[in-house]
C-alpha cells in the first residue's frame, strides 16, 4: 500500500492534511530581544518590506554579509602581507571586476530569501 492509498484509507472523504516531520530538515532558530535607535528600527522595517523578507531575515543577511566582508579584509590583510601592498592597477581591475560582478548580479533577477 502507498502513502496516498494510506491516507485515503484513513480519510475516505477526499481531504486530509499532509503530516510533515520538520526536526532534522528545518534550520534551528535563537530568537533575541535587541535594542536599538528608533530610527535604525525604521530604516529595517522599511528596507525589509522594500525586500520583501522578514524583519529578521534582513538582519541575518545584514550579519553575513559583515561577517563576509569581515572575512574578505582579513584575506586581503593576510595575502597583502605575504606579498606586498596591491598596486593601484590591480586595484583598479578589481574595482572593475567587482562593479561587473554587481551589475551582472542585478540582471540575473535572482529572488532574495524570504525568512531568517
Amino acid at each position: 500500500m502507498s502513502v496516498g492509498e494510506a491516507v485515503r484509507t484513513v480519510c475516505p472523504f477526499g481531504q486530509f492534511v499532509l503530516l510533515l516531520y520538520y526536526h532534522e530538515r528545518m534550520a534551528g532558530r535563537k530568537k533575541r530581544s535587541i535594542s536599538m535607535p528608533p530610527d535604525l528600527d525604521a530604516q529595517i522595517e522599511e528596507a525589509a518590506k522594500a525586500g520583501g523578507v522578514t524583519y529578521s531575515a534582513w538582519l541575518a543577511a545584514a550579519a553575513r554579509k559583515e561577517f563576509l566582508l569581515q572575512d574578505g579584509l582579513e584575506g586581503v590583510a593576510e595575502f597583502e602581507q605575504a606579498n606586498g601592498a596591491f598596486t593601484d592597477a590591480e586595484l583598479a581591475e578589481a574595482q572593475t571586476w567587482a562593479s561587473d560582478a554587481v551589475n551582472r548580479s542585478r540582471r540575473t533577477g535572482a529572488a532574495s530569501r524570504r525568512s531568517a
